[in-house]
């Protein structure tokens, strides 16, 4: 009896051994959680507005652990950070980049960080960690994870304007008749005048982003700038002044003329 009571014993100690001890040396090889950090920073835009932006972090595959949050919002010249739960030895690699807003005046951030996570065992058990950032598509290593937007340049009104001088010349004939009274016969003289006037055109081209389209003021004001009927009306107006100046020279001449013969009967 005294045999199967120790037998019993012995069998149940094996089995202790069995199941205890390997128990006991998974909880002594387990590590101390470690809290790795990411930081971000979004740079101040200087158009004296306040704005607040939205960066997101991805994991590369599924063996690296997952943040507490997978979005942060931050306000510009602000610094926020990604926190990492990591519990094991390993190299984890994360994507970081910038959400892209909605507002329209914002050229937003398009650069993707490649953000690696190394994990070591120090230790007793203890976890260190490093962080390396690199930007996706170039060779550099930035020391920080940062994005800087701009301010979308606005559209400049630019004016051209061409002006063109167009001669226009009008020929006008007048006659001298010189009369004397010891002879009968008359001698003429005509005189050729040509008379040049420049006519100016000018031309404008605008751009704007503004439309004036259904206003009428600002519509005349259009079609005078963009040369409608504005130069056509000019050049009538000019030749008919040269051709009423030159028939008023023609006839101021003539009767001058006239007079003198009067006179000189």
């Amino acid at each position: 009896m005294r045999k199967i009571r120790s037998l019993i014993s012995l069998m149940a100690v094996c089995l202790l051994s069995c199941f205890v001890f390997p128990f006991l040396e998974i909880k002594a090889l387990a590590y101390v959680t470690l809290e790795a950090e990411i930081p971000v920073t979004c740079l101040e835009i200087p158009d004296g507005k306040t704005h607040i932006y939205q960066i997101i972090i991805e994991a590369e595959n599924n063996t690296s652990p997952i943040p507490k949050s997978d979005i942060l919002e931050i306000t510009e010249n602000g610094t926020g950070k990604f926190e990492i739960d990591i519990d094991e030895p390993g190299t984890f690699v994360y994507k970081v980049y910038e959400k892209e807003g909605n507002e329209p005046d914002i050229k937003y951030d398009k650069n993707i960080y490649d953000v690696t996570v190394f994990v070591e065992d120090v230790s007793d058990n203890t976890l260190k960690y490093a962080v390396v950032a690199k930007i996706e598509g170039k060779d550099e290593k930035p020391d920080k994870i940062e994005f800087e937007n701009a301010v979308e340049a606005e559209t400049d009104i630019v004016t051209t304007t061409t002006t063109d001088s167009v001669p226009t010349e009008t020929t006008v004939t007048t006659t001298d008749t010189d009369s004397s009274s010891d002879t009968s016969t008359d001698d003429s003289e005509s005189t050729t005048t040509k008379v040049t006037t420049a006519v100016t055109t000018t031309t404008a081209v605008t751009t704007s982003k503004s439309d004036n389209t259904g206003n009428p003021i600002t519509g005349f004001i259009d079609s005078v700038l963009t040369g409608d009927s504005f130069p056509a009306h000019t050049i009538r107006m000019l030749m008919l002044s040269s051709i009423l100046i030159a028939i008023s020279t023609f006839l101021f001449k003539r009767d001058n003329n006239e007079e003198e013969d009067k006179n000189e009967e």
